[in-house]
C-alpha cells in the first residue's frame, strides 16, 4: 500500500538524518496523509519519542495531525 511506502521513506529519511545530524531540527509536512490509524499512532509514539533529544515542527491541514500527544498546535 502507499501507505507502508510513505513509511518505507520515512524511516529512511530519518536513519540519514541520524547518521550525518546530531540533535537537529526535524521539520515535517503532512508526512502521514497516506496512514491509517494504526501506522499513524505508531508514527506519533515514535515522534513523541523523538522529540525528547529534538526539536519538532509539523505542518498539517488534517485534523488527526493536530490532535497528536504532546502537539502545541498554532491555528492559521
Amino acid at each position: 500500500s502507499s501507505g507502508t511506502i510513505q513509511q518505507l521513506y520515512f524511516a529512511l529519511r530519518l536513519g540519514i538524518i541520524e547518521l550525518i545530524m546530531d540533535d537537529s531540527l526535524l521539520f515535517i509536512d503532512d508526512a502521514f496523509i497516506s496512514y491509517d490509524d494504526e501506522r499513524f499512532e505508531n508514527a506519533c509514539e515514535f515522534l513523541l519519542e523523538y522529540s525528547e533529544k529534538n526539536q519538532i515542527i509539523f505542518c498539517t491541514c488534517h485534523l488527526r495531525e493536530s490532535n497528536m500527544n504532546g502537539a502545541k498546535v498554532l491555528n492559521f
